[in-house]
């Protein structure tokens, strides 16, 4: 198989698993042909004509859906749904030299599906549904990267209404 996609190809599977870009890096996560099992990949994105040089597909060990994946410098953190909709997460550390992910253990910090994520810094910011299909949630926390976890806050409703939330944060 060819290692190199076109960007816009990248951008469309997006839309069906998570992928981060951090300057030049991408970092895929994605369900493999297994039932439910996850699975990261690195690439580069080449200076001109907006291909992406990928990485060996590495297995993370661990089942769930719905991956989504930030990242920020060699920090990568990603969250997914586990079969009794935990939403789980694992805070990894990327090596550019070898384009792989040293994944820290899975935790679980909510109850839920369909989460979206952001990583600003050590910063990041979850939303995601709540169990009864139309509560929105979020809940922010700090990323301790040398011990691949994340101390998270209270998660708190901010909508009674929604589905399928995402989330960004910038800095001003």
């Amino acid at each position: 198989m060819n290692r190199k996609l076109t960007f816009l190809a990248c951008l469309a599977s997006a839309l069906a698993f998570g992928v981060a870009a951090s300057a030049e890096v991408v970092v895929e996560v994605s369900l493999g042909e297994e039932k439910d099992n996850l699975y990261s990949r690195v690439g580069v994105l080449a200076a001109t004509g907006g291909t992406i040089d990928w990485g060996s597909k590495s297995k993370m060990g661990e089942k769930g859906t719905s991956p989504r994946v930030s990242v920020e410098g060699s920090l990568v953190v990603v969250v997914y749904v586990s079969k009794d909709k935990d939403l789980m997460y694992q805070v990894g550390s990327l090596d550019l030299e070898t384009m792989f992910i040293t994944w820290g253990p899975k935790a679980s910090y909510a109850k839920g599906t369909n989460p979206s994520i952001s990583l600003l810094g050590t910063r990041i910011t979850s939303v995601h549904q709540g169990t009864s299909k139309t509560k929105l949630y979020i809940v922010s926390g700090v990323v301790d990267a040398k011990r691949r976890q994340i101390t998270w806050g209270k998660v708190a409703q901010y909508d009674s209404h929604g589905r399928k939330p995402t989330v960004a944060l910038a800095s001003q």
